[in-house]
């Protein structure tokens, strides 16, 4: 039990350095507003500003340094091999992402609609 709550703690502390890659990520103007309309078809990636290149190479550095870190402490505490550890990992990586596009977007998107309107 004590090695399941360390690792909690330890995995936890490792997404303040994703949450602070992603608003990098976020500062282009073009980002904000397709957060704020979630329109796809007016966002083209090839032309991507280097806001977004930085944001993006650094979530893509952040990734894979929490990747390495976290693969040893979930063999141990789920004591499953590498390749089962790597499998959980890309699983919480999906719903994170998930997570993030249909509920947390959509609220932040309505909060700023919110207090533009008052």
């Amino acid at each position: 039990m004590s090695h399941v709550l360390a690792a909690m703690f330890y995995s936890s502390a490792l997404m303040v350095v994703v949450v602070l890659t992603k608003f990098v990520a976020t500062l282009d103007p073009a980002v904000r507003e397709l957060i704020l309309t979630r329109d796809l078809s007016q966002y083209v990636v090839v032309p991507m500003s280097p806001i977004e290149i930085f944001g993006s190479i650094l979530v893509l550095a952040a990734v894979i340094l929490i990747v390495v870190k976290l693969v040893p402490l979930i063999k141990m505490v789920h004591e499953v091999g590498r390749l089962r550890a790597l499998l959980i990992i890309a699983v919480a990586g999906v719903v994170d992402e998930l997570y993030g596009w249909f509920v947390c977007m959509p609220f932040v998107a309505e909060m700023v609609k919110s207090t533009t309107k008052a």
